[in-house]
Parts: structure tokens; C-alpha cells; sequence
């Protein structure tokens, strides 16, 4: 990590806030290049995750745009779990609405993302109420998909 970071003109990256001491502040923030956090966030946002034994991966796709999810050769798509719809305000919310429901859903999510992705090795598909259904309309959507390779 101090490689990439000397590498692209940045100091060690560490980057903490505390509590502690007379002060009351335990560690001072440095400054860390924007186009590693951005790196790093998109990372953590397409992790892989173990949840009961079972590694799978994450993808979203905002309302409007497609979702694509790729294996590597010789391995297919399993869903496990997909919600068409916004159970957090931070994802696809560029703007900071505050104002949209967090407990949207469609129940037929994953039986169409299984009927159009499982078994094959790709796939893409619209995030759209015409195909997912409107369970909370003036809320602005997203597809999320749980899934295995």
C-alpha cells in the first residue's frame, strides 16, 4: 500500500480519527489521494463476501442503467438473493435525496435475474420498473444482486 501511495505522490495513506489523550484527539487525518479512496471504494463495492460458509459476490445497478456480471471461464452464474427497488439511501443517490423510501422491494427480483442469469457464465440486464415492477414509485430504484460463480 505505501508503494501505490509513494507512486502516485501521496504520503503513507493513513488516515485515522480518535479519541484519546489531553488533546482529545489521538490521531491527526492526512491528506490521501482522491483517485485511491475512489479506487478503494469501488473495490469494496464489488468485494467479494463469505456469509455461512459461502463466498459470493456483489453488483448493483442504478434505475436505468444495466447490470452486467461476468464468471471466469468455466464457472456460471448462481443467484442467490435480489432485491429490485432501495433499502439503503447511499447507493445511486448522488445527490443526497434523504427523502426516498429505504424499504423498497420487488418480490419477483430474483426469479427474473435467476431466469435470465443462472446457469450461464454472463449476463446483463436493465434495472427498470418495467421489467421489475414499481413497488414504491418517486422513490429512484437500484438493482442488487447476490451472487455465486
Amino acid at each position: 500500500m505505501k508503494e501505490v501511495l509513494s507512486s502516485m505522490g501521496g504520503g503513507t495513506g493513513v488516515v485515522g480519527l480518535g479519541v484519546g489523550g489531553s488533546s482529545g484527539i489521538c490521531c491527526r487525518p492526512r491528506p490521501v489521494n482522491l483517485l485511491l479512496l475512489l479506487v478503494l471504494l469501488l473495490q469494496a463495492a464489488s468485494a467479494t463476501r463469505t456469509l455461512a460458509g459461502q463466498t459470493y459476490r456483489t453488483a448493483y445497478a442504478c434505475e436505468g442503467t444495466t447490470l452486467s456480471i461476468d464468471c471466469a471461464p468455466g464457472n456460471v452464474i448462481n443467484v442467490i438473493r435480489a432485491n429490485y427497488g432501495r433499502f439503503s439511501i447511499t447507493i445511486c443517490n448522488a445527490h443526497g435525496n434523504t427523502e426516498w423510501s429505504v424499504n423498497c422491494q420487488s418480490p419477483r427480483t430474483h426469479r427474473v435475474l435467476a431466469e435470465s442469469c443462472s446457469g450461464k457464465p454472463s449476463c446483463t440486464i436493465e434495472a427498470n420498473t418495467v421489467r421489475f415492477g414499481d413497488g414504491c414509485p418517486g422513490t429512484h430504484k437500484y438493482l442488487e444482486a447476490h451472487y455465486q460463480c
